[in-house]
């Protein structure tokens, strides 16, 4: 096991937290977290870290104001039908920043990957086609996640991973549409360095690994 590549145990034990401090009314959501590599293989005790403060639980907010510096990790719900999750974690703005350029900033501070580490970015439901998943330029979320920071962070130093849970259900006759955005972000063959790894954990887990061959796992 690559020294940063994420435990799926520890995967798995991360999505179990985050559903259990979700409101039942909110049930989507979405994260970023990076990790240190001993937090990657093993875990820790208090992985979450928020306005300097290490906690065993997550939190989940609507407004992205809610995480502090020093911090590991953002989580949020959506805006009614207005902004999913995913898009406000990549299209958001903090401090005249897109967050995940600000997040990158805050990391650094923290120093959680000075050592490198892992960088998970998790959405309970596969990115809408109608806009997460569009292909339209500035809602789309592929053509940020293929830029900076998500540019620097590169195995064998930092393995980055994308992982949902469940396909949309307004998504459910549009697989094939949701199989070509992940495509556009598999760059294994180009840059195996510098490719998302794909992971699908379902409500009843532990998460499966996802890849080209078994359609992301989407078909599961």
């Amino acid at each position: 096991m690559d020294a940063t590549e994420l435990n799926d145990t520890i995967l798995t034990k991360i999505i179990k937290d985050f559903r259990h401090v979700r409101p039942e009314e909110k049930e989507q959501f979405s994260f970023l977290i990076a990790l240190k590599p001993s937090e990657c293989r093993q875990g820790g005790k208090q992985m979450y870290l928020n306005g300097n403060i290490s906690s065993e639980q997550p939190q989940i907010s609507g407004n992205s104001d809610d995480f502090k510096p020093k911090l590991n990790y953002i989580a949020l719900h959506p805006d009614g039908a207005e902004d999913c999750s995913e898009f406000k974690i990549i299209f958001n703005m903090r401090d005249g920043k897109r967050l995940p350029l600000w997040f990158a900033d805050q990391v650094k501070k923290a120093r959680i990957l000075i050592n490198g580490g892992c960088v998970l970015l998790y959405t309970e439901n596969t990115p809408c086609t109608r806009k997460c998943f569009s292909g339209k330029n500035f809602i789309d979320i592929v053509g940020p996640l293929k830029d900076l920071p998500f540019l620097d962070w590169k195995a064998p130093k930092i393995n980055k991973y994308f992982v949902y849970g469940e396909v949309d259900n307004c998504d459910k006759n549009k697989k094939a549409r949701i199989i070509q955005r992940f495509q556009c972000l598999d760059e294994g063959g180009i840059d195996p360095n510098g490719t998302f790894l794909f992971r699908r954990c379902k409500e009843n887990l532990p998460c499966d690994q996802c890849n080209r061959q078994n359609d992301y796992c989407v078909n599961n």
